[in-house]
């Protein structure tokens, strides 16, 4: 899970305890985890709010919080609403067919990574190399 990820990750677990309003404030304004996740451990500009200390490996383990995201809390409730819209006006307009594809091709794409991702569990892990001076 995630939170076992981060607690097994000191550098992970310090940043979220200091940089946790930041990253809640990610999540609101881009409206969802993962992407936000991605922001804050891109090293961009060397800044520390954007240096956890996840690994791309790290990060990668945790792209079960993308499905739960994206599926449940992005794409269901907007092809229910789509669902909606069509009965309520009686026809599928082109507009609502594409949104209805795009839809469910992001849903199955979330999916794919998902179990691709699952796929590759235990046969990748962190190297890490520490110099001495």
């Amino acid at each position: 899970t995630a939170t076992k990820e981060i607690r097994a990750n000191v550098t992970a677990r310090t940043w979220f305890e200091y940089y946790q309003m930041v990253f809640i404030l990610l999540v609101v304004l881009s409206g969802g985890c993962y992407p936000s996740l991605n922001l804050v451990s891109s090293r961009v500009f060397g800044f520390s709010v954007f240096e956890t200390g996840l690994s791309k490996f790290e990060l990668s383990s945790l792209s079960d919080i993308r499905v739960i995201t994206t599926v449940l809390t992005e794409n269901g409730p907007q092809l229910a609403v789509q669902i909606a819209y069509s009965l309520a006006i009686g026809t599928l307009t082109p507009n609502t067919i594409l949104a209805f594809a795009t839809s469910i091709m992001s849903i199955v794409a979330s999916v794919l990574n998902y179990f691709i991702n699952k796929d590759k569990e235990g046969q990748t892990y962190d190297i890490y190399y520490y110099w001495e001076v």
